[in-house]
């Protein structure tokens, strides 16, 4: 099994420009939370965000406690204007610029062990040049493809 076979389509892409409100947008229309940035050709991948970047604008500090401390903390950790000041803010300011990608014709186990071992939900699919083909490997994508594969070997 290929790396083809259960990348989808992504529609969340855009420019490092992008402010963060139009990208919380996107997420909610596509229902996902990764946001491909690319330069303006669409081509060349810059950089992604996930809702992992943006907690770690708004609560650096919590996402590194363990679960025994988390239980300590007050409900109320939020800071309204930790919030605003991070919706303030564009694509560009905030995204992870050292991307893991795959390629179609990367084995899928290579993307499951980056995937698993780096705790990542998503993978851009790039080409041999390392240009962004507009789709993304999902755990929820191969997660799918091997339900149907063990479904249709009955």
């Amino acid at each position: 099994m290929k790396v083809s076979d259960f990348a989808i389509k992504t529609g969340c892409i855009g420019s490092k420009n992008t402010s963060l409100k139009d990208i919380f947008k996107s997420w909610i229309k596509e229902k996902t939370n990764i946001f491909i940035i690319t330069d303006d050709t669409g081509k060349k991948l810059l950089g992604v965000i996930t809702l992992y970047d943006v907690l770690k604008e708004i609560v650096p500090f919590y996402l590194k406690l363990d679960e025994i401390l988390v239980n300590l903390l007050e409900s109320s950790f939020l800071n309204p204007d930790d919030v605003k000041k991070t919706l303030e803010k564009n694509a560009e300011e905030i995204m992870t610029r050292e991307v893991k990608t795959v390629q179609d014709n990367d084995p899928l186990i290579k993307a499951v062990v980056i995937m698993y071992n780096q705790n990542f939900d998503y993978l851009p699919v790039v080409d041999e040049k390392g240009e962004f083909k507009g789709r993304i490997v999902t755990r929820n994508s191969i997660e799918e493809a091997l339900l149907k594969f063990s479904l249709d070997q009955k």
